[in-house]
């Protein structure tokens, strides 16, 4: 999958949103933001979540206890005889070389596999794949064919990933409304990505109403989740006003909480510091400290 860097997706949105002026200066402050994020490249949670039939067990404990080669020698053959869930195991097993040495090519088999029997993580492990291109030619049609099947199966990550690309017509055609419908789907389900992306469309009025009131609201729900970009907008929403009141000590506080993750805010703090005195930002680091200490869960 091709990850679009903040700037890149800011600069686009420019153009697909009609952002004004003060929005494009802040692509160059922002970065980190992907189509999806993955601590891996390909997901095992859910399979394993699932695992927990007998014929598992033995499985899930040497996976558990790092030893991948017994794993395989206990999955495998129930990926042979058809088990879907197995065979999607195996597909990440090959995918990670974990047990097994790594092998795009047995990945992707054992994941179609597993993918035409309705398996929802080895279809969102192959549109990935082909988002990619790894093993493959780079598809993304095929890849937003395999995206719908695990989205129609409320899988945020897939739901996410194909209202980008109904978004920024990637493989399907460019569509706004459908992009806001799986955002929506994918936010609903505590995505982070998602809440952010559908901000974005609230703050544009892009497939929707403009509505500051619900961008700055799906803003929060992505910010108290650690999502950095989200904790800026919540910052430049309280900064000018947009959705919530205008308030500088809460915009100041919550620039502190994007600079912890590694948002560059130098400029919007150094404006606001001379418009705080200094009680007011010592106010405001300490309402960050708080936020940052209670992993988000009290925050200004």
């Amino acid at each position: 999958m091709r990850y679009a860097g903040m700037t890149e997706i800011w600069k686009r949105t420019q153009t697909v949103f009609g952002l004004n002026a003060r929005w494009n200066q802040i692509a160059a402050l922002l970065g980190g933001a992907r189509r999806i994020t993955q601590s891996s490249m390909f997901v095992l949670l859910i399979s394993l979540t699932h695992a927990v039939a007998d014929e598992y067990e033995e499985g899930l404990a040497a996976y558990n206890a790092g030893d991948y080669e017994t794993a395989v020698k206990v999955w495998k053959p129930e990926a042979e005889r058809g088990d879907a869930r197995a065979q999607a195991i195996i597909g990440f097993m090959y995918s990670s070389g974990q047990g097994v040495p790594a092998d795009p090519l047995e990945a992707i088999k054992w994941f179609r596999l597993a993918a035409e029997q309705g398996n929802s993580v080895a279809q969102l492990n192959l549109a990935m794949i082909y988002d990619r291109g790894i093993g493959v030619e780079r598809d993304l049609e095929i890849a937003a064919y395999w995206y719908r099947l695990a989205a129609d199966q409320s899988v945020p990550t897939a739901q996410y990933a194909l209202g980008y690309m109904y978004h920024f017509g990637e493989g399907v055609p460019k569509n706004y409304e459908k992009a806001l419908h799986w955002y929506q789907k994918a936010a609903q389900l505590g995505l982070a990505d998602a809440q952010f992306a559908l901000g974005q469309m609230y703050r544009s009025g892009t497939g929707t109403e403009l509505d500051n009131v619900t961008a700055a609201r799906w803003y929060r729900h992505a910010a108290e989740q650690g999502h950095p970009d989200s904790q800026f907008a919540v910052g430049f929403m309280s900064e000018f006003g947009l959705g919530v009141p205008q308030n500088y000590v809460r915009a100041y506080s919550w620039y502190l909480i994007a600079a912890s993750n590694g948002a560059g805010v130098d400029k919007h703090l150094e404006v606001l510091s001379k418009r705080l005195n200094a009680d007011e930002k010592l106010e405001a680091s300490r309402k960050a400290e708080v936020c940052i200490e209670s992993g988000y869960s009290d925050c200004p």
